[in-house]
């Protein structure tokens, strides 16, 4: 074999592994690329977590400030269920003692005739 061709045979075998290091830096920077891609991802899906918990403990604190409203409404009517239910006995009981008044009169009159 001339050494011309011993020669190409070596810039050959030179250029072959040079393409490789070419392949696998840019497989490399494939590789990096993704998982720079893949860590916005999940930062901007962290970003979206967290306001969807804010979101969250917002809505939570409307409803117990709705629910402690909703107590508060039904204690006040419980309480004004009882003060009608008391008013209505007095009235019953005013109505009664009336009736009662009105027949005692009626009784009068008919003995005054």
């Amino acid at each position: 074999m001339g050494l011309v061709k011993q020669l190409r045979i070596l810039e050959d075998g030179s250029k072959r592994m040079g393409d490789r290091k070419k392949g696998k830096s840019g497989h490399t920077k494939d590789k990096l690329s993704h998982s720079k891609k893949m860590n916005e991802g999940i930062l901007r899906k962290e970003k979206e977590l967290q306001a969807f918990k804010s979101l969250l403990a917002q809505r939570e604190m409307e409803i117990r400030q709705l629910r402690d409203e909703i107590n508060y409404k039904n204690q006040q009517l419980a309480s004004k269920d009882i003060e009608m239910e008391t008013y209505k006995n007095l009235t019953e009981e005013k109505i009664f003692k009336l009736e009662a008044r009105i027949k005692e009169l009626e009784a009068k009159i008919k003995r005054q005739k």
